[in-house]
């Protein structure tokens, strides 16, 4: 308990000390939100920053923040922005968990997150001078790219370090880091081929996005480079729409429809894994019926049951190496390419040694 208050005291003093002297602070209610604790331990943590002369009460119950909080100011570390879409996921939750460890991901800087419309491909704007930031990484939404979106990024470059991960955007001169996603789709098919696998099916299970683009054209070619018959499922999602249920539902029509391909590819994981509890209930036994893979967070399809064969896109390590690029003194660089790795559980059957077998 004394953990917890001691880390929530900290959290607020960075809220508290942030603000004007003269601001309403932030209510109980929004206080056990923000930081889901209870109302006991908020209230610990209020007592303490009273107690220090950053909160007074005004008005009944209202806290307003000291004149002593802008005297703290300049003492907070300056800060590294993560930014992520305000939505669920493994890899969002991933993120968070990363941000939050006493351990810091930046020495000598704060790392602080912040959330943004989903359905936007790029914050409006970033809290740079509230929270003192020299430099920030952005998690892209998969929101379609406008000019609008480029020349706002192109805008945060200017102001301070910043790097984008989950796009290519080097073409625009914006620093950006991720797995090399030609190689992820080219090995990920390699895997399925050499398991003897003829015919493929390709789940296109995210909004269409240049990454997204690029692994599905990289699987078809290397498909057709080695005599592999393909069947596309595009489960036409947008972005902001539920790409699980709608995975989920598209899966169950093609299981109707019935299919005839050996092996099933996702481009992504979460919504992915809602393809395959189709396919559970519909009795298709992974790999004895049907052998599948994805291009996902390795982490994740590791603890599904049965757990899949992943090309794993390391998002650890792409934050990692994002930071690295936006602190300051780095060499500046335009992209992290990180080269994804082969995670092999058991969910792709090798057709060769069956074959080999009946004859």
């Amino acid at each position: 308990m004394a953990k917890k208050r001691d880390h929530l005291v900290k959290e607020m003093r960075e809220l508290a000390c942030c603000r004007q002297p003269g601001s309403r602070f932030f209510t109980i209610r929004e206080l056990m939100k923000r930081f889901s604790v209870s109302q006991l331990l908020v209230y610990k943590a209020l007592d303490q920053l009273k107690a220090d002369g950053l909160l007074v009460t005004h008005d009944g119950n209202e806290l307003y923040v000291t004149e002593e909080s802008a005297l703290r100011q300049h003492l907070r570390l300056p800060s590294i922005l993560v930014a992520i879409p305000h939505w669920k996921s493994w890899v969002t939750d991933q993120v968070i968990r990363l941000v939050a460890e006493p351990k810091p991901l930046c020495p000598g800087y704060r790392t602080e997150l912040i959330e943004y419309d989903p359905l936007k491909a790029v914050p409006d704007v970033l809290p740079i001078e509230r929270e003192k930031a020299v430099g920030a990484v952005l998690f892209a939404s998969g929101a379609p790219l406008t000019p609008e979106d480029i020349a706002r990024m192109t805008e945060f470059s200017r102001q301070f370090t910043f790097t984008v991960i989950g796009q290519h955007l080097e073409d625009f001169g914006i620093p950006s880091v991720g797995v090399d996603d030609a190689f992820a789709a080219n090995l990920a098919m390699n895997h399925l081929i050499r398991g003897g696998h003829r015919k493929i099916g390709i789940l296109y299970c995210e909004p269409h996005s240049r990454v997204m683009e690029l692994r599905c054209r990289s699987a078809v070619d290397y498909a057709r480079l080695h005599e592999v018959e393909v069947d596309l499922i595009d489960c036409g999602i947008r972005a902001g729409e539920p790409a699980n249920a709608k995975t989920y539902d598209r899966m169950r029509g093609v299981i109707r429809r019935g299919f005839d391909f050996t092996a099933l590819l996702g481009l992504s994981g979460e919504p992915l894994l809602s393809a395959v509890e189709a396919l559970e209930q519909a009795g298709i036994d992974i790999p004895g019926k049907l052998s599948v893979a994805a291009i996902a967070a390795e982490q994740l399809t590791a603890r599904h049951d049965p757990p899949i064969d992943t090309v794993g896109v390391l998002m650890e390590r792409q934050l990692r190496t994002a930071l690295q690029m936006v602190t300051p003194n780095a060499v500046p660089v335009l992209s992290g390419v990180i080269r994804p790795e082969l995670f092999r559980f058991g969910s792709v059957q090798n057709l060769n040694s069956k074959q080999g077998e009946t004859k």
